[in-house]
């Protein structure tokens, strides 16, 4: 049994980048995974994609609906979605906003590595 206490996955606020104009960011590497922290404007389309990381998806503030090829699911504050690896998605971020948590497994090289380019590290 592990003595050592978890860890936060929350970032400080001068952590929180502007990727784009209308989205905020955090990456929070985790061992054999990644948690990014995501602060989106009202009313945006997320593209239809997919990727082979399998990924949790957890509400903080607002909402979105994730949309699948078999139909779309609202997922609110304090709720939480799987999606396994290679599925096809895409969202709409609700009319509040939205601030979401997404865990990825395994790693997500890239945006720990656009991440770390834009703070200069």
């Amino acid at each position: 049994m592990s003595t050592t206490a978890p860890r936060l996955v929350a970032p400080q606020p001068e952590d929180i980048l502007q990727r784009t104009p209308t989205v905020r960011w955090a990456v929070i590497p985790l061992v054999g995974g990644t948690a990014v922290w995501w602060e989106f404007a009202p009313d945006q389309d997320l593209a239809r994609h997919n990727h082979p990381h399998a990924q949790i998806v957890i509400v903080l503030d607002g909402s979105i609906d994730l949309i699948f090829d078999d139909g779309a699911v609202t997922v609110g504050p304090g709720q939480s979605l799987p999606i396994l690896p290679h599925v096809y998605h895409g969202a709409r971020v609700g009319p509040a906003g939205l601030r979401v948590v997404d865990v990825f497994i395994p790693t997500r090289d890239e945006y720990e590595a656009e991440y770390n380019a834009a703070r200069g590290a």
